[in-house]
Order: C-alpha cells, then structure tokens, then sequence
C-alpha cells in the first residue's frame, strides 16, 4: 500500500493456523515411577495460532514489527518434562542504506527480540554493497557474539556467500564458532522486480 507521492509503502501480514499437541507421559522419565500417575495422556489437543507484522518500507530505508502468534497456548517442555506456557515473541526489524557514491552502499541495521521473562535480544550490523555485486558485512549480538559475512551476487537471480559467528561468552570453552554457506535463487529477475535495488 503506497502511503504517500514519495512513493513509500506499508505493508500488513497476517497468518493463522493450527496445531495439535499430544503427550503420552507414559514416555517420560522419572525419578519416581509413580510422578506417571499425575498427569493425564492429551491426544489431539486443538491450538489455535494468529501471528501479525507490519512493515514500512521506502527506497531507502525500512522498519517492521511482527509477532508469529499472539495468542499464549502450551507445549510440551522437553527439559522440565511438563507442560508450559508459550510467551509472545516481538520482533522488530530496521535499516538504512545510504549511497556513498556509485558504486558503494552503506546499510546499518538492527534487529531486536523481545520474550517476557528473557533477556532482550538485540543485533546491530553493518554491511556495504559493491558495485551491486560484492556484500561485506559485520554483525554483533549483544552479549553472545560477534560474527563477518560475504556474499556475491553471481547473475541476477543467484547469490551465494559464506558466515562465520563466533562467541563471546563462556561458550568458547566448547566451540570454535560456526560457520554458514547460503544460497539464494530468485524466480524473477531482481531487474524486473525493481528498477532500483534497495539492498534489503
């Protein structure tokens, strides 16, 4: 939906589905055989799941806010072998590309995540677009890790590039990072897509 003569658009979502959830706690694993007793088996337990986002978008820069369900149902909980209740995920997106010259652009980004009763999860990254071909970029996740990226845009409907995250918690007594290989292929031609990429 175009908003104004500039051109900017705002686009909502919407989503919706169901899922069932089913326990035998005859499977479980107990301390005391008799904890099996307490709970009764759930078979074909109905959830109901409603997820929304809205997104605003120029030719320049964009910000979004989604949750992928609104609604607080159960689940099974592997850990404490019980059920719990799921909390509502948001979900908040931003970024500006600028155009340092010609050949070159610069985006800034964020990504922010927020769960009641957990720490704040937030992204900041930075990564430049060469000659509409050559992605390079940084990311850093608050408190958890730090992370480089490259991708190379091989013909206009396949790209291809490599991540690498690597920790800075005490997780780096037990890994060496991670790494990623990506691959994308657009259908259409991002030239008939639109005349301008937005590098996002």
């Amino acid at each position: 939906m175009v908003v104004n003569r500039k051109g900017d658009k705002l686009a909502l979502g919407l989503k919706a589905g169901v899922r069932f959830l089913n326990i035998d706690w005859s499977k479980g694993l107990y301390r005391d055989e008799g904890d099996v007793f307490l709970n009764e088996n759930i078979n074909g337990k109905l959830l109901p799941s409603i997820g929304a986002g809205v997104f605003y978008y120029t030719r320049n820069a964009y910000i979004g806010l989604s949750t992928p369900n609104i609604l607080t149902n159960t689940h099974y909980d592997e850990i404490q072998e019980a059920e719990a209740v799921e909390r509502v995920h948001l979900f908040l997106i931003g970024g500006y590309v600028f155009d340092l010259n010609p050949f070159l652009k610069f985006k800034p980004s964020f990504f922010v995540k927020h769960v009641s009763g957990a720490p704040l999860s937030a992204d900041v990254s930075a990564n430049f677009l060469m000659n509409e071909k050559l992605t390079l970029g940084v990311n850093y996740r608050w408190d958890d890790s730090v992370s480089a990226l490259f991708g190379l845009q091989i013909t206009p409907q396949l790209n291809m590039g490599y991540a690498y995250d690597f920790s800075t918690t005490q997780l780096t007594a037990y890994n060496s990072g991670t790494h990623e290989i990506f691959l994308r292929f657009m259908l259409k031609s991002r030239d008939r897509i639109i005349k301008s990429p937005r590098f996002f």
